[in-house]
């Protein structure tokens, strides 16, 4: 999976269309590409509208230039919308490309390195704690882990922890980042004011946890049962890579000290429980 902000990639799809269907006259095409090459997101549009003289296409993505050509008429919009596509692009150190033929058509090509969500999470941890300090908050972590009883592995595709996803979402704020570490845990990282309120969090998500996991159970016809753990990182904070050791050696930690997966108690239609691994906050040693 590509892993960025939504509405930058939605910028570059809707200014290069906008610019592909804008210099394009009527009876025209235009076409959409995007797919995954050698390990980069490739977004590919092509028009076959009045292409672009040599002359002017080291200009078109600086601010406010307009391409005149008596097929469109007098020029429209703001004259960012390359430039802001370029930005986006650069900031994902990726690149782009145009080729061109008057008459012909042009074709712009957007070239994205694809990174681990683990990078994307290590970088977002340090950004995060470089804020939090700024501002005197904290920032808290909550891993959560999913383990069936049959001590098979819980495998994407059979949407447990996209189910656990959706039940993130619903019990933490919409500020709150949530990144899948595997494909049975989820890491929620928090920012908060207060201990208390990210206490109360943790709380809330460890109620909605056993409903939401029997409910899955019956999906998947097997028995699942859960550990989560929580910690407040210290706000004279650490290396991104350590924090995230800390927290899941807690977890191993709350497995062993509840007992091996397969003998612990079910999630079940009954109303059982799991043996609950919530530990609130304390900060890392």
């Amino acid at each position: 999976r590509f892993w960025g902000d939504a509405n930058d990639i939605t910028q570059i799809f809707l200014n290069l269309l906008t610019n592909a269907v804008k210099f394009t006259p009527g009876g025209g095409k235009v076409e959409v590409l995007a797919a995954e090459e050698q390990g980069q997101l490739v977004i590919q549009v092509s028009d076959t509208g009045v292409g672009i003289p040599p002359s002017e296409r080291s200009k078109i993505f600086e601010e406010f230039y307009h391409l005149d050509h008596p097929e469109i008429g007098a020029p429209q919009g703001s004259g960012l919308g390359l430039a802001i596509v370029k930005r986006i692009v650069h900031a994902y150190q990726g690149q782009i490309g145009l080729t061109s033929r008057v008459g012909k058509g042009s074709r712009f090509r957007v070239t994205l390195p694809i990174r681990s969500e683990r990078q994307i999470l290590l970088e977002f941890l340090e950004e995060t704690l470089s804020r939090v300090q700024q501002a005197n908050q904290w920032m808290g972590l909550i891993l959560c882990q999913l383990k069936a009883l049959d001590q098979r592995p819980v495998s994407p595709g059979e949407g447990s922890i996209g189910f656990l996803e959706q039940t993130f979402r619903a019990n933490l704020r919409k500020e709150d980042r949530i990144f899948r570490l595997d494909s049975d845990q989820l890491l929620g990282v928090l920012v908060t004011g207060e201990i208390k309120g990210f206490q109360a969090m943790v709380g809330r998500l460890e109620r909605a946890l056993p409903e939401k996991a029997v409910l899955r159970q019956h999906l998947l016809d097997r028995q699942l049962t859960w550990r989560l753990v929580s910690m407040v990182v210290p706000k004279r904070g650490g290396k991104p890579g350590m924090l995230l050791k800390a927290v899941q050696q807690r977890l191993k930690k709350t497995w062993a000290n509840s007992g091996d997966p397969g003998r612990a108690r079910v999630l079940s239609g009954s109303g059982t429980g799991p043996v609950k691994g919530t530990r609130y906050p304390s900060q890392v040693p």
